[in-house]
């Protein structure tokens, strides 16, 4: 954050981040609260969204840092995201109600890195919460391949026997291909690779230069 937005915040808070951001610490989340004028943190731990939740008091105006691990394409692929929530208690302050449209983009600054930002006001919103931070991370990353594993079928995990009855199908047409000693790979650094039609017609490069240039043959 600026210089300024800086002001904003107690040493506690760009602390209890850095726990929450790091692949070395177990917290999974911080919680943001106000001390006077200035934002402390006021949790901070391994309680995941379920102590998130248990902080919202309807009095409070309060920023959360939600670390998580979202599961697509079946199960098989696992990464990390980070949700910044903004509760408004229906019963806060109305001053502090009314900082938050000038301190919520400054918490965002602090919180860099996190994919999502949902903004809470009313405890009925906490009831699908879980569900609506799921929906979230997914929009947000793109590509939903979970959507293509449950129309087709797919489990949790099943992709993966999909990947082995692929290479197996593949490792069998190689088998009764007529090409030989073909791999894939990049070809080394200073190598040429020689012009060549193995469709049947005249080759541009002799058949011993183009042995020794294609990419991927081995003798």
């Amino acid at each position: 954050p600026s210089r300024g937005a800086m002001a904003l915040f107690e040493p506690s808070c760009a602390e209890a981040y850095g726990d929450v951001f790091s692949d070395d610490n177990d917290a999974d989340f911080c919680v943001l609260g106000y001390e006077g004028r200035k934002l402390t943190c006021v949790g901070r731990g391994t309680g995941g969204l379920d102590a998130i939740v248990a902080a919202f008091a309807d009095d409070k105006v309060l920023y959360a840092l939600l670390r998580m691990i979202k599961t697509d394409d079946g199960g098989d692929s696992k990464r990390v995201k980070f949700v910044m929530l903004t509760w408004v208690g229906e019963s806060a302050p109305a001053m502090k109600k009314g900082a938050v449209t000038g301190h919520k983009p400054a918490v965002g600054e602090l919180f860099r890195g996190h994919h999502v930002s949902l903004h809470l006001s009313e405890r009925g919103d906490l009831a699908s919460l879980a569900d609506d931070i799921e929906s979230a991370v997914t929009k947000a990353g793109g590509a939903n391949y979970d959507l293509g594993n449950i129309r087709s079928g797919v489990s949790a995990g099943g992709t993966a026997t999909i990947k082995q009855q692929s290479r197996q199908f593949f490792a069998a047409k190689d088998a009764e291909t007529e090409i030989k000693g073909v791999t894939f790979g990049r070809v080394r650094e200073g190598r040429e690779i020689a012009a060549c039609d193995l469709g049947g017609r005249s080759m541009v490069a002799s058949a011993s230069e183009a042995k020794g240039t294609t990419v991927g043959y081995v003798a």
